[in-house]
């Protein structure tokens, strides 16, 4: 195993165990049989992991992104995601656990700021458990216009950064955490959706 892990670092490639790698192969193909995901692989115009380059035009930070997928004349983005729960009801508590949100509008932003048509982004969501379940979901207008103010507020604080030459955090030098209001806040829902048990 040493030796190989070696010959594929010094290649560049990943080597995986034939567990992970039957894992993969299993997830990808409930991908590759979703009748959505076969159109975009199909379209003649299909850039699979292109690089985007621009300045923000908000903010002047040099941006940049690599979607997993780009369809140039339907202005379709989209990104492959594996996760515990592909649902509708699942995956949206999993996009904003994970930023994904923010994702995709950085995305969208930074196509358009290149001087892209992008339309929409479209996260392919498959189940990292049998059967691997695959979900598509698109966030809605007004939910990207909350992420991009998010990810403009973010850029401002990259460019003031930049601007100084400060890129310290501004956390406190100790942080004491304290209990969350649903554990304490007998009014509190429990059962908040926000909450991940």
């Amino acid at each position: 195993w040493k030796k190989e892990q070696l010959a594929a670092d010094l290649d560049g490639k990943i080597l995986l165990t034939e567990s992970d790698f039957d894992l993969s192969r299993q997830i990808a193909d409930a991908v590759l049989a979703n009748q959505v995901v076969q159109s975009f692989l199909a379209d003649t115009g299909f850039v699979a992991e292109g690089s985007f380059f621009a300045d923000d035009g908000e903010t002047g930070v040099n941006i940049k992104c690599r979607p997993d997928g780009y369809i140039p004349h339907a202005g379709i983005v989209f990104d492959i995601k594996t996760t515990r729960d592909a649902s509708p009801e699942g995956f949206p508590r999993e996009m904003r656990n994970y930023g994904y949100d923010l994702q995709a509008a950085f995305y969208l932003r930074t196509l358009r700021e290149a001087g892209f048509d992008a339309k929409k982004f479209i996260f392919v969501a498959v189940e990292k458990e049998p059967p691997y379940a695959v979900g598509l979901h698109v966030m809605t207008d007004r939910y990207l216009e909350h992420a991009n103010m998010r990810v403009t507020r973010t850029l401002e604080k990259i460019n003031a950064a930049i601007a100084a030459d400060d890129y310290t955090t501004g956390w406190p030098m100790i942080n004491d955490i304290d209990l969350p209001r649903w554990q304490t806040d007998p009014e509190a829902d429990v059962f908040d959706e926000t909450v991940d048990f």
